[in-house]
């Protein structure tokens, strides 16, 4: 394997989180350990012998003594009979709720859990991790936060909504209350601290007027301008100074 083919594989597993660099030494992640978990003993792809089959089948091909089409025909041959499996096989961990697999994943501080791999289906349940096992479901309030109620009411009065009180005691509800609102929601104008930068830039630089300027242009719209052209100009300025 030469150090470019290497190098590129390093980059792909370091960049799913499989593995990361400690001390420059490759170091295996929780992630990786629970893929494994999920593949050792039921696919034989995953396991020593196969691997270790495939680098002596690429050897051959490297040394010109074996040809690539049969033994990466063969190899695909295997792999779809083995993946074709996957959908008659139970997971190791189902889902308390729905049945389908817990996987492993970890929390933004650290913290190791199992969570239901049909969450895109509706399933939110969550697990304790119990050393590399789910422990038991972690039960969650449904009670939304001051800041989310805060938020929801300003909502309702600036746009004129009803606000019933079922919703605003349920964290769920609420949640898609606030998004069917801000949906709905016309476009916020551009304030006037963003319509004083704008004029500005538009007066010395000759620039072309964001969309719907000025009576309709959208805070958006200016956002978008602004972070266009400032960013331009910050970097023009951030050359290294002539030393003296």
């Amino acid at each position: 394997m030469d150090h470019l083919t290497f190098a590129a594989i390093v980059q792909n597993i370091c960049g799913k989180g499989y593995v990361k660099v400690q001390k420059r030494f490759l170091a295996p992640t929780a992630s990786a350990y629970a893929a494994m978990r999920q593949l050792v003993g039921r696919f034989a792809f995953a396991q020593y012998d196969f691997t270790k089959e495939l680098e002596t089948q690429l050897d051959l091909i490297a040394n010109g003594t074996s040809q690539y089409v049969p033994v990466v025909a063969a190899l695909d041959q295997r792999l779809d009979q083995e993946l074709g499996q996957l959908a008659t096989q139970k997971p190791q961990f189902p889902c308390p709720k729905c049945g389908k697999a817990l996987r492993q994943s970890v929390s933004k501080t650290g913290r190791k859990f199992f969570g239901c791999t049909g969450y895109r289906d509706g399933c939110e349940v969550l697990c304790e991790d119990d050393n590399g096992k789910p422990g038991p479901v972690i039960v969650r309030s449904d009670t939304p936060s001051d800041k989310q109620i805060e938020f929801a009411r300003k909502l309702a009065g600036e746009q004129n909504l009803a606000l019933p009180a079922e919703t605003v005691a349920s964290y769920k509800l609420l949640k898609v209350w606030i998004d069917k609102a801000k949906a709905s929601a016309p476009p916020r104008l551009a304030s006037d601290a963003q319509c004083r930068i704008i004029a500005k830039l538009i007066e010395e630089k000759g620039l072309e007027p964001p969309k719907g300027w000025p009576e309709a242009c959208t805070m958006d719209a200016a956002g978008a301008f602004l972070d266009k052209h400032l960013s331009k100009k910050k970097g023009k300025s951030s050359g290294k100074r002539k030393v003296a």
